[in-house]
């Protein structure tokens, strides 16, 4: 039997200890450390909604090996021959700027900063639900070091911004926790949260979303409405579901988390924001497979500026062509430039897990 180990997120000072975070901040502005001091729980940017699943993280441990070669930014190989690809994280390719292999600075970043933590390296597996992925690679949560220098892998990446943090089903048990560590690197602006490309787009450029299908994208927006089935329920952003941005939350989700799933009807009205695949059903549309994956937002100036700007051409819902005027991956955008004055919310409380 593999040992069952629980951790989960904790909202005290103590997680300002935690050495993947620490290491993110050393040299670096005020700002950046601040951002790993918590104040309160209760005080949170984006919070988790009421009837969200509990922020636990089960994993069960496996072998301890040498990583001897790095596939890319999210996949290693052991010294037994066994490729393992990095449980709940996404990593930066050239393929998301259209760039050519090797030349894309997010994932030379990301490849760089992985190699550097793990090529010949001893490290421990761990394993959610699911072990391996429909290529036949390993999916677990790495840890290298011992004692104080034990270091979770995916909480250093994501909390540097070499990668961003997702689910797909079976492999979500830490997903409120990588979510944290994310959080850090996006206050601070760090690793590939610098790139205009990969912060969030409004829900209402309904054209720019249709033309990024088949990638996964954070996506930002107010609901306009929400509808059940049988099968599914599905938040509205705009007041027709047919062309309009929306989410399918799947009834298996649902079953998953009953009381998540009862408080549904409370995101009519909410800003919000969602990550996920983006595909094509009538219009633009994420399917869930975490309640982490979509979380209420307090309507707030800070939070209003940071959305994207909505422009004529994407209200029309005209498309835009073979050439569509993406964000400039190499300028900041200024609706992510806070304004002066703003009332800047406390961040939430970087998760851990520790093994």
């Amino acid at each position: 039997m593999w040992p069952e180990v629980r951790t989960q997120v904790d909202f005290g000072l103590q997680q300002v200890g935690h050495k993947a975070l620490r290491k993110v901040c050393q040299g670096r502005q005020t700002s950046c450390r601040r951002n790993l001091i918590i104040i309160a729980a209760t005080s949170i940017w984006f919070g988790a909604s009421a009837g969200a699943a509990e922020q636990t993280c089960a994993l069960k441990l496996g072998a301890i090996k040498t990583v001897t070669r790095v596939n890319g930014a999210d996949s290693v190989t052991l010294e037994d021959g066994t490729e393992v690809k990095l449980a709940g994280t996404l990593a930066p390719h050239a393929r998301d700027g259209n760039a050519a292999p090797g030349t894309w600075p997010a994932e030379t970043s990301a490849i760089a900063t992985l190699s550097s933590m793990l090529l010949g390296k001893t490290v421990e597996l761990a394993f959610g639900a699911a072990r391996a992925d429909r290529y036949g690679r390993h999916v677990a949560h790495l840890f290298v070091g011992k004692g104080e220098n034990r270091i979770w892998v995916q909480g250093a990446l994501l909390s540097s911004g070499q990668a961003r943090a997702s689910a797909v089903p079976g492999t979500s048990e830490c997903l409120p926790e990588l979510l944290a560590h994310e959080r850090v690197a996006r206050q601070s602006r760090l690793g590939l949260w610098q790139t205009g490309l990969y912060r969030p787009k409004s829900a209402t450029r309904t054209a720019l979303l249709m033309y990024l299908r088949s990638s996964f994208q954070v996506v930002a927006g107010r609901v306009v409405s929400v509808s059940h089935t049988k099968s599914a329920t599905y938040l509205n952003f705009g007041e027709n579901w047919r062309q309009d941005f929306t989410i399918h939350i799947p009834k298996a989700v649902m079953t998953a988390n009953p009381g998540w799933a009862a408080s549904l009807d409370d995101f009519k009205d909410k800003l919000v924001e969602v990550r996920g695949w983006i595909e094509r059903r009538n219009g633009p549309m994420m399917s869930l497979s975490h309640p982490a994956e979509i979380e209420i937002a307090p309507d707030s100036p800070f939070l209003r500026n940071r959305l994207p700007r909505q422009s004529a051409q994407s209200n029309s819902g005209a498309s835009l062509g073979a050439n569509p005027e993406l964000p400039d991956p190499e300028q900041p955008s200024p609706d992510d430039t806070p304004r002066p004055n703003e009332e800047r919310p406390e961040p939430k409380a970087p998760g851990a897990v520790d093994l």
